[in-house]
């Protein structure tokens, strides 16, 4: 059969005498549109290589990019939105390989386990010569880590209760007048085992299966008939599909074949869209970095019953960057990360546009060593005249990134910054009142890490003339009145009393050279001191 219906699920009533139904036969998929159908593929050995599947002309146009490293890339395409509900049903699809050659191989899987990632299909290996070519059924474990577990007859058995082998009387079949330029329906058979299957696998049966090809409405090859000891898929988890790949580790991939008309005839349940999972594999828990440092950020991704589209990275709740690989691995360089310690997650998106976070955390620390800094003038016990002009340098360096601002104090107080870019840093305090000074500077690098000075230079100013100390500038607004001196002077504490013949002075609070207080209708009298 090889409709295009214009909806996705087709329903053909099968009639063998007037007004008796014998099956109900569903087409999945018609070959005219990809849409609702997932894939899985092997979670190891692809290397670079990805399949696809499009829809062209009313076929599907399954190809493999690049070159696999170790095993064949197998996938298998299902609809996400249905499942099998029921042990007795039977799964066909056509398929046509591109070019005769043991290389573009494909069929059905009519038995895939979403949770095992596991499945059971059958498939043509064609050739130019029938002696040559095969139809098979295996078994693929799409978690296996080598191409002998990946597909094999593991957990197959021959009627009689032996182990299946890869020979013409087991689970192989010659393809008698198979022609591989035509498209050929792949058909399998899901039973509940009988008896007599029961008495040969000593109770162990699970499913009893039967394979059979078709071209042209005649059966090519021979019937393939084999018992599994494979726990059944439950649930939504319970999928078929279409399946094909390209059989081939040594050359460079390329268009495997075309598949057409999924079918199922059977009980089907609506699934619902499961959300992808993803795991965080780099850096490791716990890892150490020292600034400057670019870190890539890797996660593998699966979902289940459908593709993901996206992956996310996060430093605790902030979006740090989105993977621009298409599958696994998915990575993502953080450029120029900032010292602390990260909690690192990612999040994986799927074609249903479900997501879910990674099932673990990785935390990770970036050091950085702040700046180190000395002042170098003037000298320690240094004396000046007031009122004086004192220049103060420093020179400040930072092993593992940039001094981007160095600062002068006097004792805890801001004098000024430097405006040099590189050492030596200067800066210089103009109008110093007589009074002694302690000088001290401070350097922060590009991540705000900053030091203070190791040495303080103590410096002494003396003489000048009365009224060069620094002036106090009264401001009346609204109902305070604001008090104020020059910034050049530091190290002066503002006090107050209400009458000059009460002896003792009070502390007012006061920042930045400033003060605010409440305008009253009493007098009240100010100074400056220093300590």
């Amino acid at each position: 059969m090889r409709s295009h219906a214009n909806l996705l699920f087709v329903v053909i009533l099968v009639l063998v005498a007037p007004g008796r139904l014998l099956a109900a036969v569903t087409v999945i998929n018609d070959g005219t549109t990809t849409t609702n159908l997932g894939k899985l593929s092997n979670f190891n050995g692809s290397a670079g290589a990805v399949t696809t599947l499009e829809s062209t002309t009313g076929v599907l146009i399954a190809s493999q990019s690049a070159v696999t490293a170790d095993f064949a890339l197998r996938t298998v395409w299902f609809p996400t939105s249905r499942y099998v509900s029921s042990n007795d049903y039977t799964v066909t699809a056509d398929f046509m390989p591109a070019a005769p050659t043991l290389r573009n191989r494909g069929g059905v899987m009519g038995w895939l386990d979403l949770s095992a990632a596991r499945g059971i299909g059958l498939q043509v290996s064609p050739s130019d010569d029938p002696a040559v070519a095969s139809f098979q059924v295996t078994a693929v474990d799409f978690t296996a880590a080598d191409d002998s577990a990946n597909e094999s007859v593991d957990h197959l058995f021959n009627l009689d209760g032996t182990l299946a082998t890869s020979d013409l009387s087991s689970a192989v079949s010659d393809v008698g007048n198979y022609v591989p330029t035509s498209f050929a329906t792949f058909q399998l058979e899901f039973s509940t085992p009988t008896a007599a299957d029961q008495t040969a696998l000593t109770n162990k049966a699970t499913t009893h299966i039967t394979a059979k090809v078709f071209q042209g409405g005649t059966q090519v090859g021979r019937t393939i008939e084999l018992l599994t000891d494979l726990p059944p898929p439950t649930g939504s988890d319970h999928r078929f599909g279409y399946y094909a790949f390209w059989g081939s580790v040594f050359s460079e991939g390329s268009t495997i074949g075309q598949l057409d008309n999924l079918s199922i005839q059977g009980a089907l349940g609506e699934a619902s869209n499961i959300p992808p999972t993803v795991t965080l594999t780099s850096p490791a828990n716990g890892a150490a970095f020292n600034v400057p440092v670019d870190i890539t950020l890797t996660a593998n991704a699966l979902d289940r019953d459908g593709t993901v589209t996206r992956v996310d990275f996060f430093a605790g709740t902030k979006l740090i960057g989105t993977s621009s690989s298409t599958s696994n691995p998915y990575d993502f360089q953080w450029t120029n990360v900032p010292p602390g310690t990260h909690l690192l997650m990612a999040t994986a998106f799927d074609n249903a546009g479900a997501s879910r976070v990674s099932t673990n955390q990785v935390t990770i620390t970036v050091s950085n060593s702040p700046p180190s800094i000395v002042v170098t003038s003037p000298q320690d016990g240094a004396t000046f005249t007031a009122p004086a002009t004192i220049t103060i340098i420093s020179d400040a360096t930072d092993i593992d990134g940039t001094v981007t601002a160095v600062d002068f104090l006097e004792g805890a107080n801001f004098l000024g910054s430097s405006t040099n870019t590189a050492a030596p840093y200067t800066f210089t305090w103009s109008n110093v009142p007589a009074g002694s000074y302690s000088l001290r500077a401070q350097a922060t690098d590009e991540w705000n890490a900053f030091t203070i000075s190791t040495n303080q230079v103590n410096v002494t100013v003396t003489g000048g003339q009365p009224g060069t100390g620094p002036s106090l500038t009264i401001t009346h607004t609204n109902n305070s009145v604001v008090i104020s001196w020059p910034a050049s002077f530091v190290g002066f504490r503002l006090q107050s009393k209400t009458s000059l013949s009460v002896p003792a002075w009070s502390d007012e609070p006061a920042a930045n050279n400033m003060a605010i207080v409440s305008a009253t209708n009493s007098a009240k009298f100010f100074r400056l001191v220093k300590p």
